[in-house]
């Protein structure tokens, strides 16, 4: 969608794989991201005659109602509650059956919307089997599978689409700002992202604050967490003021504020991840205690 027009009215970019057409959503600015997403959503809505849209959240029951037309469902939040990947990836998709069967019928519901990565929920990736699920289930009831991918697009994930890791084809796709990302800056961003991941993973190991580690490509996150295990937003804004002294720039994010995401620049190097991960040491250190 062109920023200029103002209103929800896509063009098709491409003609894909087995007669896909894409169409373009993008204003060219993240913070045309809600006026994306609408345009996507009136776009499932007039294709199927349904009025329903249901959007993975993180921490928001399964049901609640975000706005008018537009009902929550689980995403795979691995690290809460003690789950492992598997039963987090059950518990979702059963919630959302559930939701199909008592909320909105699949007669109802016009689209399916998720982020490969959930953003603003704390960084957190899909996992395979629940993407999977979505598609399953958009193709046996009908519905459109629309995948978000304004902040994971364009090489952010280590892929050109976030999508790409779990092997699945939405029936539309939410762009953000279109640059011209190279397989050399794709490729860059999976071996720096893996560079500073390591980094990362290894000043949690050694820190009781520090409850999880995730995140794909040059989309990383650490979680800090209190000593019975719940969100610390006090602690992650205490790092991340820490983390400013010592010239290093992050960002909050998660129901709590509690999550410290790293977002780099797709063509740092590895200079670059080190100098960010001495400094991101230093914060921690002069905040958090040791194990």
């Amino acid at each position: 969608m062109t920023a200029s027009l103002g209103r929800a009215t896509p063009d098709v970019a491409a003609q894909g794989e087995n007669g896909r057409r894409y169409l373009d959503f993008s204003t060219g600015a993240d913070h045309h991201r809600p006026r994306d997403v609408e345009a996507a959503l009136r776009v499932a809505r007039q294709a199927t005659g349904r009025r329903n849209v249901l959007a993975c959240r993180g921490d928001v029951p399964a049901g609640s109602v975000l706005v008018t037309g537009v009902v929550a469902i689980p995403f795979p939040m691995t690290h809460h509650h003690g789950r492992d990947t598997d039963t987090a990836t059950r518990f979702a998709l059963r919630e959302l059956d559930r939701v199909l069967r008592t909320i909105s019928s699949p007669s109802d519901t016009a689209a399916i919307i998720v982020e490969p990565v959930l953003s603003e929920d704390g960084c957190v990736p899909a996992t395979t089997a629940f993407m999977k699920g979505l598609r399953e289930r958009a193709d046996r009831h009908g519905f459109l599978l629309i995948i978000d991918e304004v902040r994971t697009g364009f090489g952010r994930t280590g892929r050109f689409w976030g999508h790409e890791h779990f092997g699945v084809t939405p029936d539309v796709l939410v762009t953000g700002e279109g640059l011209a990302a190279s397989e050399e800056l794709v490729r860059n961003a999976e071996v720096m992202g893996a560079r500073l991941r390591a980094g990362l993973q290894a000043v949690g190991a050694s820190v009781r604050a520090i409850g999880d580690v995730r995140g794909l490509g040059l989309m990383l996150a650490t979680e800090f967490v209190t000593a019975d295990g719940h969100p610390d937003g006090e602690t992650a804004a205490r790092v991340q003021r820490a983390a400013l002294e010592q010239g290093l720039l992050v960002q909050l994010c998660g129901t709590w504020n509690h999550v410290v995401r790293m977002t780099p620049e797709l063509v740092i190097d590895e200079a670059g991840v080190d100098e960010a991960l001495r400094a991101w040491a230093a914060a921690v250190a002069a905040e958090v205690w040791r194990r």
